[in-house]
């Protein structure tokens, strides 16, 4: 499925509304094999009809929960799953159909990740501008994967798709936690 302006991060929850007759059917060979699909993000001006409008990551979901109706629409709860990578499309029609690879997570300075991590937290506790409960910090920091961290972090506070995807494309940790403190402000 391919959107505009939208970036599913994985551990995340994306409800959707299905309406489309080629959706339909994707949803249907979805629920009747894996369960499982990708939500692609078309590049900002583009009509996302062809291949190369769209980004070449993304994150694959999984129906956690599905209502069909009677009209035949749906709504579902798809949740991120794992980073990948489009390889190449195998249909356009009536839904697209794309080889994938996982992008697997590698960690190029270990002993670096705690100060990152913290600076990570701090600087989106500062977002919430005294808002947010005491504790807020002490219950991001009790995350104990730092690639949840991060994409939980990323989730809740960019609201930019091209932010978000630039990190979903991104394989090595700690450059990831560095580029999303970057964006989470200074320190």
């Amino acid at each position: 499925m391919v959107l505009s302006d939208f970036c599913l991060m994985p551990h995340d929850m994306l409800p959707l509304f299905i309406f489309e007759p080629r959706y339909r059917e994707m949803l249907r060979q979805a629920i009747h094999s894996n369960r499982m699909f990708c939500v692609g993000m078309r590049y900002a001006g583009t009509a996302g009809e062809e291949h190369s409008d769209v980004y070449p990551f993304s994150t694959a979901g999984i129906v956690r929960a599905c209502v069909h109706h009677g009209d035949g629409t749906s709504h579902l709860m798809l949740q991120g799953v794992q980073r990948v990578r489009f390889t190449g499309w195998e249909q356009g029609e009536p839904f697209r159909i794309a080889r994938i690879e996982p992008v697997t997570t590698r960690i190029s300075c270990p002993q670096e990740l705690p100060q990152l991590r913290e600076q990570v937290i701090e600087r989106a506790v500062n977002l919430l501008n005294g808002s947010a409960p005491p504790d807020r910090a002490d219950k991001l920091r009790s995350i104990a994967d730092s690639e949840m961290l991060a994409d939980f972090i990323a989730s809740q506070f960019l609201n930019d798709p091209a932010s978000r995807m630039e990190l979903l494309g991104m394989d090595d940790l700690n450059r990831r936690l560095r580029y999303l403190g970057g964006l989470l402000g200074p320190a």
